[in-house]
């Protein structure tokens, strides 16, 4: 018994010791969490440029293909964002095979032996197949056809939507009723394609205005009956056109943007929100054919993939034809909250990609930020020479805690509710194109889009000076302003009237030699009554017309003049005409009599005896500003600051500043020589010398690169020459063009005040609190400019809910202080953000005066606690009761 008694002792002892450990481990500890090129032979010349961030390997295949075949464990982990599917050696998945030309009948059998004629669907405005549920395994047979670009595999598409509101409401669309009143427009007479969920037609803020529709989500588009109910969920594609273009029913209040225009109802996602890449080309394909039989001028896309775009993928290209074929394309920039982000189709140079604002429950739009869910530009590059259509997203608009109508699968809804992302900012801009073409049916797509560019309201520094003074990589070109655009639509500001002539013409030598590369100066002049912007494009003439390139966006103000460059190369002896041409003017024009010009140039012989030359465009900038910015290659002979790191921005007066200086030296000369090439800051006298070079060789008809990486004094700021001297050529046949200069323009200091804050400056008393647990949650503000700033308002938000607001009194410049504001823990998964702002003073940028981290509140351990306690009590009394049993029985 004693033994008996021993054990059950031990017994009893070790249950009352793990109800202690148990209830110390629920009671006071907390779970530790975890933080978590050139192209090679065969391949166009440009193919490294253009689809190396798809095809790193460069053998015509999506690496995401190949990391699957190499990988076949990896199908599990991609279905989600691709289409795929199976396992083993039977993996399968939907392609696009994108080709340099046209696909014969030839190549169309041999995709239907591969895929099943029924799996095979061949797009009629892009150079590219689909091609349904093949075997992988076809694919590197597949990428050696005659002709084939690339081979993509299929994205799954999503509605871009971000999360849903629970309190509090954004501004009403009644905000556009001065351009209904003042000016006389609702988007009557232009329809809209929702590319979409497809849309509650029956819902009120709908009723009536359906035109027609498809469903492209099944082997074949199927026009819809407009009788039919919907048998699917068309939540999201109902939220979309009631933004666009819904009346609010009968109380009004949550009307659309343009409440006349009709609704063209394109399904191109499932029930779940989801298509494919074949889905929504066939949408947009559909729409080109039907755009004069249904009247389509506008189409929203507020859907996506999830992967990072160039432009040059085939939704992308989808979304060009269409703008090529006169239907303006407005579609959601995404949901990624990244940086240089930007999906596809919002990639494509010709849509106008729109970012999502967050307003923070005001009507002043002072305060209004862009949202932490709005992936911010520059897209990727494309590898083509214009600059310009990096720079995504164009515009913003809001986009956060939206109201408009409720889809309903069933029977008619009348209910309304909020949601956000930048599937809720693209149809506002989609209805006020259409408020845009009522009051002006002759604008081209991109005329809305310069328009829509040029009134929007700018925030933020600028990301490149030299592209554009208004382009920012969060708000793009600004936030979207219906009045102004409107009212420049209609014309009511006046026009501009540009102008140019023979006699406007110049060159920068009259008497080049074959292989020279010519500066073509021409002044544009401005009659008109208004500024304005437009493109010159140049043309050579000998035989035939050749197109050379394009000037974009030249800004001339009212009754003043722009000059411009250009430079040509002209290939061999003779007699040449260089066209040029006004396009895409903004506002539009009156009177296009005096857009076109032309001039005469002759083109001699090389010489015999060397000939070097060079112009302001062979003259390169490549520099690094600040140690907290990234390099980039210059346009423009302007350096790009980075402006869009998610920490804080250190002044530029404490930055270090290099600068490379390049020059490419051509010899047009049949004889090598040897020279030397000086380079100076704004004067060639010796306290500007910046580099001087000794014996640099360049063969006969050829050309030669020298290059210096230029310490920058931390003085200098504003615009700048920079000079290069080609010299020491005794047998040069024409010294009069061994000079050139280039303009350059340093980042000037930080003058006002400019307050700062980053996710890393917000922290928690407790970063694991449970809830109803009152929490501190401490702010560090800096302030960046170079002055002193007073009272700056902190205000706090819990899933973007403003919750409270502080002071702080003051924040001496290059400083910092704190404040701490409490805050009652609820339960769940928290964004928290705050928003700085100063009263009475202009910052030089606002866009670091948001920032947002997140937080997890466990439940209360209330009740656990009392449960351990009472386990604890009952355990210990059963021990005890054990122990006195084997006591009084021993």
């Amino acid at each position: 018994m004693r033994g008996d008694f021993c054990s059950r002792k031990k017994v009893g002892l070790v249950l009352l010791s793990m109800t202690l450990a148990l209830f110390l481990m629920t009671g006071s500890s907390k779970p530790i969490r975890a933080v978590g090129a050139t192209s090679p032979p065969g391949l166009s010349e440009n193919y490294a440029l253009v689809w190396a961030h798809l095809d790193n390997d460069l053998n015509r295949i999506d690496d995401v293909i190949d990391q699957i075949m190499e990988n076949r464990e990896m199908v599990k982990h991609r279905k989600n964002s691709f289409v795929i599917s199976g396992e083993g050696k039977n993996i399968r998945g939907s392609l696009i095979v994108n080709f340099t030309r046209k696909i014969n009948e030839n190549e169309m059998k041999t995709f239907f032996e591969i895929a099943g004629q029924s799996n095979v669907f061949k797009f009629k405005h892009i150079n590219a197949v689909s091609l349904k549920n093949v075997n992988l395994d076809v694919i590197d047979n597949l990428s050696k056809l005659d002709g084939i670009e690339v081979i993509e595999l299929q994205h799954r598409v999503r509605s871009l939507l971000d999360v849903s509101a629970r309190a509090v409401k954004a501004r009403p669309s009644t905000e556009y009723s001065d351009v209904w009143e003042k000016l006389g427009v609702d988007g009557t007479g232009v329809n809209i394609a929702i590319l979409d969920t497809g849309v509650d037609d029956e819902h009120e803020s709908l009723n009536g205005k359906y035109i027609a529709g498809v469903d492209c989500t099944g082997p074949t588009d199927l026009e819809f009956n407009p009788n039919d109910q919907s048998s699917y969920d068309v939540f999201h594609g109902t939220h979309v056109a009631g933004i666009a273009m819904g009346t609010g029913g009968t109380s009004g209040i949550y009307k659309g943007v343009a409440p006349g225009a009709g609704l063209i109802d394109v399904r191109v996602l499932n029930e779940k929100g989801e298509g494919t890449t074949e889905s929504v080309i066939r949408g947009i394909e559909w729409c080109i054919a039907n755009k004069d039989k249904y009247n389509i001028k506008v189409m929203s896309l507020s859907l996506g993939s999830d992967s990072n775009s160039n432009g040059k993928d085939a939704q992308s290209q989808a979304v060009n034809a269409a703008v090529e074929a006169g239907i303006v394309v407005v579609v959601a920039a995404g949901n990624d909250g990244e940086e240089g982000y930007i999906n596809s189709p919002g990639a494509a140079d010709n849509a106008i990609t729109v970012g999502a604002l967050f307003d923070h429950n005001t009507v002043n739009r002072g305060d209004d930020t862009v949202a932490s869910y709005s992936n911010r530009g520059p897209r990727l590059d494309d590898g083509d020479s214009d600059p310009y259509d990096e720079l995504k997203p164009d515009l913003t608009a809001p986009g956060t805690y939206i109201w408009s109508a409720k889809g309903s699968n069933g029977t008619a809804s009348n209910e309304y509710h909020q949601l956000s992302g930048t599937s809720m900012a693209a149809p506002h801009v989609a209805g006020i194109v259409a408020l845009m073409l009522q009051a002006n049916p002759n604008l081209t797509p991109s005329d809305v889009k310069q328009i829509l560019h040029e009134t929007a309201e700018s925030r933020g520094l600028p990301y490149d000076p030299g592209l554009s003074d208004k382009y920012n990589t969060g708000f793009g070109w600004g936030i979207v302003d219906a009045y102004a655009a409107v009212q420049r639509a209609l014309g009511e500001a006046g026009n501009p009237d540009f102008s140019i002539s023979a006699e406007d013409i110049s060159f920068s030598d009259n008497t080049p030699v074959v292989g020279q590369r010519v500066l073509v100066k021409i002044t544009v002049h401005n009659l008109g009554d208004v500024d304005g912007s437009c493109d010159l494009a140049f043309y050579r003439q000998d035989v035939k017309t050749s197109f050379l390139g394009k000037v974009r966006r030249v800004f001339v103000r009212a009754g003043e003049t722009t000059d411009v460059k250009f430079a040509v190369t002209l290939p061999k002896q003779g007699d040449y005409t260089v066209l040029v041409k006004v396009e895409n003017a903004s506002p539009s024009e009156n009177n296009l009599s005096n857009n076109q010009t032309s001039a005469s140039i002759a083109v001699g012989a090389r010489p015999d005896s060397p000939d070097l030359t060079l112009i302001e465009y062979d003259i390169y900038f490549r520099g690094r500003l600040a140690e907290v910015g990234t390099p980039f290659l210059s346009s423009g002979g302007v350096i790009k600051l980075d402006l869009s790191k998610k920490d804080i921005q250190a002044p530029l007066i404490s930055a270090k500043k290099q600068l490379v200086i390049a020059a490419k030296i051509h010899n047009v000369g049949n004889s090598d020589a040897n020279c030397g090439v000086e380079i100076y800051m704004d004067n060639k006298i010796p306290e500007n010398l910046i580099e001087n070079f000794h014996e640099i060789f360049v063969s006969g008809a050829s050309d030669n690169w020298i290059s210096v990486t230029w310490e920058i004094p931390m003085d200098i700021e504003g615009d700048h020459q920079i000079i290069v001297v080609i010299e020491n050529v005794p047998t040069d046949d024409d010294p009069g063009n061994n000079e050139a200069s280039r303009l350059i323009s340093f980042p000037t200091t930080i003058t006002t005040g400019d307050i700062a804050v980053a996710p890393s400056d917000i922290t928690f008393s407790d970063n694991l609190p449970r809830e109803g647990e009152i929490v501190d949650v401490t702010v560090t503000v800096h302030n960046v400019g170079v002055i002193d700033v007073e009272n700056v308002k902190l205000a706090l938000y819990i899933d973007n809910v403003p919750t409270a607001v502080g002071i702080v009194p003051l924040i001496e410049q290059n400083s910092e202080n704190t404040i701490s504001i409490q805050w009652v823990a609820e339960e769940g998964y928290h964004e928290v953000g705050v928003l700085i702002s100063i009263e009475g003073i202009k910052e030089s940028n606002y866009g670091n005066n948001t920032a947002v981290t997140y937080i997890s509140v466990n439940p209360s351990d209330v009740i656990p606690k009392i449960f351990v306690i009472a386990l604890s009590v009952v355990v210990g009394i059963s021990a005890f009761a054990i122990w006195r049993y084997g006591r009084k029985h021993s």
